[in-house]
């Protein structure tokens, strides 16, 4: 055997006893790690924790935002409020905010109503007084005088 055999052998020799030697270390590093470690099915469920907890925090910060906006959301979603009383509002506010088609709650959100909120409260609340006035007064035609001469 020639000398560069001789040593291409006992780099051999040594790269193979170092691949076992670091082959068992990880073999042990494992084995520590996963005795140490919850088993593999519950990695899955720690992370679906994590990122639970993540959507949670988004979840609460948005609905705290439309918490802000829902004295606005239910002024403007008042079933009882008619042309008249748009009219109104879009007088306080000096543009029409009258919906039409292509109303949506973010655009309404987006016109920036809050500064208008008190004077708003107060059309809503009148609409929803005469709402109840318009229906009981309906059920009273429908139903025919209440008394008979």
């Amino acid at each position: 055997k020639t000398g560069w055999m001789v040593r291409l052998m006992a780099l051999t020799r040594t790269m193979s006893m170092r691949r076992s030697e670091t082959s068992g270390e990880l073999c042990t590093n494992w084995r520590r790690h996963s005795q140490n470690q919850a088993d593999p099915e519950n990695i899955a469920t720690k992370d679906k924790g994590v990122a639970g907890k993540n959507i949670a925090a988004k979840m609460k910060g948005k609905v705290s935002d439309f918490k802000e906006n829902l004295p606005l959301i239910q002024c403007i979603c008042n079933k009882g409020m008619r042309d008249r009383h748009w009219d109104q509002m879009s007088k306080i506010v000096e543009f029409s905010i009258k919906p039409d088609n292509d109303t949506t709650l973010r655009k309404m959100i987006d016109l920036n109503l809050e500064p208008y909120l008190e004077k708003f409260e107060s059309i809503s609340e009148a609409a929803t007084k005469e709402f109840g006035l318009e229906k009981a007064m309906a059920k009273m035609v429908r139903n025919g005088p209440i008394w008979s001469s």
